[in-house]
């Protein structure tokens, strides 16, 4: 089995990467080089495997006198360089981040986030298809040019967005709002492709630290650390086989646990279906949808709190995880912490205060 990793930079400024065989501990390193480029600084941005392939795609930054282009190369498992496109040549665009879905043979669609050139924070997502060599179309669209975008926020916030959003458009600019999107493997249609997105952005919190002063007295800092990233809204798009939106679905997904990296809390049922069947786990709850394909919400639940099935339990902290199964099935999973005040529970085999890890198996 191989896997592809990051090598730093070497003495040449050249990044590297490498494929390692676990049988046998055998390492190939393969230098990033563009003959196109040559002479010119490059940067690694992200490796990622592609979806539905045993493929890996690494997003390269290029910069090139004032101009930064960005790269995406493609390799097998074994470490043998597929192709690579120039996904922003003569474009007014850089690509942030980047997901790859292989839908044919030598045929991949890739998603993502994208920025101007100004610009250091992705405003908006895109969608690309390559097919051998050959980049066949790249669209881009503006977060705030989705339905309901900012449909989580307050009224007021909405309202004030909305007028900026005016006012720009009437000076010919385009203003922008700065998020990062969790991207899930696209779904193929009969006609084109359904992508699903998780929005996320990053939290702070302030902290207080003391260090040595003179004389021996101490002087207290703040500082501001980094605090794990909330998730708030998640999208769904259609799009034909051309690329271009046909629709978009905004729904809130507020989650209670704020993870350190990038992570996917949606779970997509069986995609062999006439529509889009989701849920996700948010502290006590379960939360679902089933989408058709024209955009039109079927249905949507949230499940009472996950129970431990013993009278007077009360769940102080639950940590909990979903996988989809099949068919309809997902599986629940995860740790309880757990408090009984019964007085009847005092001397049962059941403690009071006690962790637990649980396994279920729900249907939707």
């Amino acid at each position: 089995m191989y896997i592809l990793l990051l090598q730093p930079q070497d003495f040449k400024n050249l990044n590297k990467v490498f494929t390692l065989n676990f049988s046998t501990q055998e390492k190939k390193v393969i230098p990033i080089f563009f003959k196109e480029y040559s002479g010119y600084l490059s940067d690694i941005l992200s490796i990622k495997q592609v979806f539905n392939s045993k493929d890996v795609e690494v997003l390269v930054k290029v910069e090139k006198k004032k101009e930064k282009e960005v790269v995406v190369l493609t390799f097998d498992e074994k470490g043998e360089k597929k192709g690579y496109y120039i996904f922003t040549e003569n474009l007014d665009k850089n690509i942030s981040s980047v997901n790859g879905t292989k839908t044919g043979a030598s045929e991949y669609v890739y998603t993502g986030t994208y920025t101007s050139r100004n610009n250091s924070s992705s405003e908006g997502i895109f969608i690309s298809k390559t097919n051998g060599s050959k980049v066949e179309y790249i669209n881009f669209i503006n977060f705030l040019d989705l339905e309901n975008f900012t449909s989580y926020m307050s009224q007021r916030k909405q309202e004030k967005i909305e007028k900026k959003k005016k006012k720009k458009s009437s000076k010919g600019k385009e203003l922008t709002i700065s998020y990062s999107v969790a991207s899930h493997p696209l779904i193929k249609t009969d006609d084109g492709y359904i992508y699903i997105g998780e929005c996320y952005y990053a939290t702070y919190r302030t902290e207080s630290y003391t260090t040595a002063g003179p004389n021996g007295t101490t002087i207290t800092q703040t500082r501001q650390v980094f605090d794990g990233y909330q998730y708030t809204h998640a999208l769904i798009v259609r799009y034909d086989n051309n690329g271009n939106k046909i629709w978009d679905e905004i729904f809130d997904m507020f989650v209670h646990q704020k993870p350190f990296t990038e992570k996917r809390f949606i779970r997509i049922a069986e995609k062999k279906q006439d529509a889009v069947k989701l849920a996700y786990s948010t502290f006590k709850f379960i939360k679902s949808k089933v989408i058709d394909w024209n955009g039109n919400i079927i249905s949507e639940e949230d499940s009472e709190e996950i129970e431990t099935g013993i009278e007077g339990d009360k769940t102080k902290r639950s940590y909990v995880e979903m996988d989809y199964w099949y068919g309809d099935y997902f599986l629940l999973y995860g740790d309880q912490t757990i408090k009984n005040k019964e007085e009847s529970k005092k001397d049962d085999d059941v403690k009071r205060k006690r962790n637990v890890y649980f396994l279920s198996k729900i249907k939707f």
